[in-house]
């Protein structure tokens, strides 16, 4: 795994090493999603260090969206508000939304992230799930 931080730098040099640490630290601490880039997105960020718009790369360093990170995850719609991932069916959706570490709402195979640190208010988020249902059929 490795920590770029862009060319020009996005971020400034005194403050890599906590990049590099916390990263570091959780592939250390949890060694069966050392490779999990999201989880480690996710881990980084509760830490305090920003993370805008990450982005996967394969080796060939064409980017392959943030679904390919989400196991049987086919689609992902990111917003900056709540993101829309569409399972390759009903139990991959309902794994998800067990194990992540984010607060979520499903509807069949569609998932409704609310992001970590929650980006959408809890008054709000029937709202979401009422046009979700409403999409979806």
């Amino acid at each position: 795994m490795i920590v770029s931080y862009g060319s020009p730098y996005r971020v400034v040099p005194a403050r890599q090493g906590a990049y590099d640490r916390a990263v570091r630290t959780f592939r250390r601490e949890h060694p069966e999603f050392r490779k999990d880039v999201d989880r480690v997105v996710r881990y980084v960020t509760r830490r305090g260090l920003p993370m805008r718009a990450p982005h996967v790369e394969d080796s060939r360093g064409e980017r392959l969206g943030r679904a390919s990170t989400i196991p049987r995850a086919l689609s992902m719609a990111a917003t900056g508000t709540a993101d829309v991932i569409v399972f390759s069916g009903r139990a991959a959706a309902q794994d998800y939304l067990e194990n992540a570490g984010d607060n979520a709402y499903r509807y069949g195979r569609a998932v409704l992230s609310y992001g970590v640190p929650t980006r959408v208010i809890p008054a709000d988020r029937e709202i979401y799930q009422r046009v979700l249902r409403r999409i979806l059929g």
